[in-house]
């Protein structure tokens, strides 16, 4: 995807209608020396849900690197839906 500023709400208009937020049409992330936001630190994140608090809650949030001056970056899938049924299944028995 080209690194263009503009190009993620584009890609996301292809999926449907972009709901706009407290943070605008699209949140930047950014290292800030002095965050108010975990999201604005160089920090690993592990694995969390973003706004669930929200409602309706995001069907879909696409991230897009421009450009990262650090090493790493991987990223890491977890499937809740997955992990949950095992601990319903047992809670009926």
């Amino acid at each position: 995807m080209p690194t263009e500023p503009g190009t993620l709400i584009r890609v996301a208009e292809s999926f449907g209608y972009v709901r706009e937020t407290n943070y605008g049409r699209f949140f930047e992330v950014r290292a800030d020396p002095d965050p108010i936001n975990l999201a604005s630190t160089p920090m690993g994140l592990s694995c969390h849900t973003d706004n669930p608090y929200r409602n309706p809650v995001p069907g879909l949030q696409l991230l897009h690197c421009l450009v990262s001056e650090n090493d790493g970056g991987e990223s890491i899938v977890v499937d809740g839906f997955r992990g949950r049924v095992p601990s319903c299944a047992r809670s009926r028995t």
